[in-house]
């Protein structure tokens, strides 16, 4: 797969030349052109991040694919885009721009997000509570059982914390967690909130100590 100026090939992320032939390598080659482009115009991780997750909620279902027909009949079965391929309401359509217009005109939303992000992600591990990911703005808190991660959401509520508790089949059996998005909006106060809700009730439920 080539993008953000990057040739790769999966699984095992061999480098290979684009100009090659993909059959030399028992390989098709996927190009993002999203991700070229933002690449193109110098935007950093988390602005990239930004408009990739607007791109893929708002507008993916008015892209294409290109490719061999095995490759396509693959992708109308288990292309989420593709089976939830509704037509997108004007609001969303106008929202959407306006936050993708936000982003390349400044760089400020884009660094609050990831300042916030990397504040709850590392008091949270002080906390020792498991996070998924690295720098990720959506931050799965993985708790495994599926009955404590809907408790756990309950009582956080009642703190005045809003968050929703994962469990199968929308993730993997064993994998229950509750995710928490964060936001540009956020003050440090509001992530620190957040963080003292989850310690105390961590605490009740026996998820830390």
């Amino acid at each position: 797969m080539t993008g953000q100026g990057r040739n790769l090939v999966g699984p095992g992320r061999a480098k290979v030349r684009l100009g090659a032939r993909p059959n030399d390598y028992l390989a098709i080659v996927l190009v993002d052109l999203l991700a070229c482009w933002l690449h193109s115009r110098g935007l950093n991780t988390f602005q990239m991040h930004c408009i990739r997750w607007i791109w893929v909620f708002c507008f993916l279902s008015a892209g294409y694919t290109v490719g061999p027909k095995p490759l396509i009949d693959l992708l109308r079965q288990r292309s989420r885009p593709y089976l939830f391929s509704n037509s997108l309401p004007p609001p969303v359509v106008g929202c959407a721009t306006r936050a993708v217009e936000l982003l390349l005109a400044s760089n400020e939303v884009a660094q609050s997000v990831g300042d916030n992000t990397m504040r709850f992600r590392n008091k949270m591990t002080e906390a020792e509570f498991t996070i998924s990911g690295s720098d990720h703005p959506i931050c799965p808190v993985m708790l495994g059982d599926a009955r404590l991660a809907s408790l756990m959401a309950d009582d956080m509520l009642k703190l005045g914390v809003y968050v929703i508790g994962f469990s199968y089949p929308v993730v993997p059996k064993g994998k229950a967690r509750i995710r928490v998005q964060i936001s540009a909006a956020h003050t440090d106060q509001d992530i620190d909130h957040a963080v003292d809700a989850f310690i105390q009730t961590g605490r009740k439920h026996g998820v830390v100590s």
